[in-house]
């Protein structure tokens, strides 16, 4: 049976796909990844593995103050201090 789920962080509901009382595998929002509720209310127990964003800048301030705030907002910082650094890291992730 196919059921919807709602993600109480980013208020979207979406289809669950087919679910089954038993299932015990996660559910994730589509939109911002986090854990939805799916039609029993349960939630799933591992988080998924946050955004990760890339900060391109060649001062050492501007680079710490986006990672720290990044971070603390729930994403994976990635710093680097130039372009062709900044192309290497995005390219390897």
């Amino acid at each position: 049976m196919t059921r919807r789920g709602f993600c109480p962080y980013c208020r979207s509901v979406q289809p669950l796909g087919e679910y089954h009382e038993d299932s015990s595998s996660a559910v994730w929002c589509e939109t911002c990844r986090n854990p939805i509720e799916n039609a029993l209310g349960a939630r799933p127990a591992a988080p998924p593995r946050p955004p990760t964003i890339l900060c391109v800048d060649d001062d050492r301030i501007v680079l710490s103050f986006c990672s720290d705030a990044l971070e603390r907002q729930g994403y994976r910082a990635l710093i680097a201090p130039d372009g062709p650094t900044g192309i290497e890291m995005a390219t390897r992730e």
